[in-house]
């Protein structure tokens, strides 16, 4: 096995945690440090983990063997941190959404671009086998016009309401997947926040115009 990528991650809520665990499992990599500003999350996720933790996020822009930082923090924070970070020359990984609107979205794109480093956000569903093959069915014309994609989106549980504060809603936050998915040749995804909600047997339901072809009709629906 070739050498380990040294990373940091900033953010401890429910998703940090669950991105700090999985890296300390990863034989690619080693988990130098931990950051959140509430200090008895750093530490006890560090103590935990059995690595640094901090409550400052220029630990880990200082810390010259830290060569990229994952990002999990509040959306508002993303893009700001993203700058931040690609402006000392490291890699980022970063959850989605880099921000909720696109002028700043496209700033921390051209700026890790501009410094010559990687910068991926966190759409994990385009490394999903089955939703690869769905994706190379529907460019190949295997399936002829799609009108209709459904989808079921839930958690295991339901989020903070310090997170659903800061947040950036039921769309950007589920169905921001089924935009990401790619569409029929031809298509571009929309979403139109805050139309398309409705309550069903005790969840959420989501309709969001998918941007088909013009001689296609459809939605995508999803539901929490």
């Amino acid at each position: 096995m070739g050498r380990r990528v040294r990373l940091g991650l900033a953010g401890l809520g429910r998703m940090g945690r669950l991105h700090a665990e999985n890296l300390v499992r990863s034989p690619s990599i080693e988990l130098v440090r931990v950051v959140d500003t509430v200090e008895e999350a750093a530490r006890a996720t560090g103590e935990q983990l059995e690595v640094e933790w901090s409550t400052s996020y220029e630990d880990l822009l200082q810390d010259p063997e830290i060569e990229g930082v994952v990002l999990v923090t509040p959306t508002a924070l993303h893009a700001q941190m993203i700058g931040q970070a690609v402006g000392v020359g490291k890699h980022v990984f970063c959850e989605k959404p880099i921000a909720l609107e696109l002028e700043p979205t496209a700033r921390a794109i051209e700026a890790a671009a501009t410094a010559g480093v990687k910068l991926q956000v966190g759409f994990h569903r385009r490394f999903d086998p089955d939703w690869a093959a769905a994706a190379a069915r529907i460019r190949a014309g295997e399936l002829g016009d799609v009108h209709l994609f459904r989808s079921s989106l839930r958690d295991k549980r339901p989020p903070s309401i310090d997170y659903i504060a800061g947040s950036g809603g039921f769309f950007a936050d589920v169905t921001i997947h089924d935009a990401h998915r790619p569409p029929p040749s031809g298509a571009q995804p929309m979403a139109h926040p805050g139309r398309g909600f409705r309550r069903l047997g005790g969840r959420l339901h989501a309709t969001v115009p998918p941007g088909l072809p013009p001689r296609a009709r459809g939605v995508r629906r999803g539901d929490t």
